[in-house]
């Protein structure tokens, strides 16, 4: 009669090292964010701070709503780089707005005229099966050429109204209002990644073009959708920050289109599409800003600063990449 044994020594430390790797795995982006706060904050006491913290959020909250719309047209299996140049456009749009029409008017025209410019980029690459890279790319010197172009190169100021600085600048209570907004947002891509048809479709797109396709989705039409919430998007981004600044610049936002690329794939949004969640692309964001904060506390150089945030996304698409593996 043989005896029954139980486990070894060497597999049973397998064993828990496969548990510890699934719950890590499943976590990844809430352990990196907890060790940074820990890291910084044993760094820099000033890191956690409650003026310092919502330092951050203000900082961070223009940044996470381009991602917002940055994240649905990657996971749809494309790419903005034009949300840089969106922003720009549809500041100048909303000041030149305010002056003629009003303040709610502006802001409106500057809202549609993202989205308009969103529409021109997915049908674009819809119509035509262009390359998105390439194509946002194009789109991004055209309407970059054209905020220059409006407004000789010269920043929009003067006879602003309060209610449109109230955008960039106020609070509701403590909180900041760009900070409101920035949730709001992520709601809103949360519920629309995972209660609407849109979101459903989006990830068929993004994961398999062709089998979506043949299973009867409109992938033209989620194309088209997607480039349009990006424009918005990066409009809303826009509308902040020149409502922040008192002034539409035809020089604002320009490092958004690669920063947005980098928060989401931070934030565990496949580069290839079909994967991504709300909440991942808020604390990819949120990870971004905090190492931002966390090394100007610390006074690290600026080409230093650089250098660890090209360490962070390369890693981050390694990690994605080993990931679909």
């Amino acid at each position: 009669m043989s005896r029954r044994t139980g486990p070894t020594a060497s597999q049973y430390l397998r064993q828990t090292f496969v548990f510890l790797r699934r719950i890590i795995g499943k976590r990844a982006l809430w352990v990196a964010f907890a060790l940074m706060c820990l890291v910084f904050g044993l760094l820099e006491p000033r890191f956690l701070s409650i003026d310092n913290i919502w330092n951050v959020l203000r900082q961070t909250a223009p940044l996470l709503v381009t991602s917002i719309g940055q994240a649905v047209v990657i996971i749809g299996g494309g790419f903005d780089l034009s949300v840089g140049s969106i922003a720009a456009v549809s500041g100048i749009v909303m000041v030149y707005g305010v002056w003629s029409l009003g303040t709610i008017p502006g802001i409106m025209l500057a809202l549609g005229s993202g989205v308009g410019i969103g529409l021109i980029n997915g049908f674009s690459i819809a119509r035509w099966n262009l390359n998105p890279f390439i194509l946002t790319l194009g789109t991004m010197m055209l309407f970059r050429g054209l905020a220059y172009f409006v407004t000789g190169g010269l920043s929009l100021f003067g006879n602003i109204p309060p209610g449109m600085l109230i955008l960039g600048n106020g609070h509701i209570g403590p909180v900041p209002i760009p900070v409101i907004i920035g949730i709001i947002g992520v709601v809103i891509l949360a519920v629309l990644l995972r209660r609407t048809t849109l979101g459903r479709h989006s990830y068929a797109v993004g994961g398999n073009r062709e089998a979506a396709r043949l299973a009867g989705i409109d992938t033209s039409a989620v194309t088209i959708k997607l480039y349009a919430i990006s424009g918005f998007f990066a409009a809303l981004t826009g509308v902040i920050l020149s409502a922040r600044l008192g002034v539409a610049t035809p020089t604002l936002g320009g490092d958004l289109n690669l920063e947005s690329i980098a928060a989401v794939v931070i934030g565990g949004v496949s580069i290839s599409g079909g994967e991504g969640t709300a909440m991942g692309v808020l604390l990819g964001t949120l990870i971004l800003g905090i190492v931002r904060n966390g090394l100007n506390l610390y006074r690290v150089s600026m080409f230093i600063q650089m250098m660890i945030t090209g360490v962070i996304i390369a890693t981050a698409v390694l990690v994605d990449r080993l990931r679909s593996q």
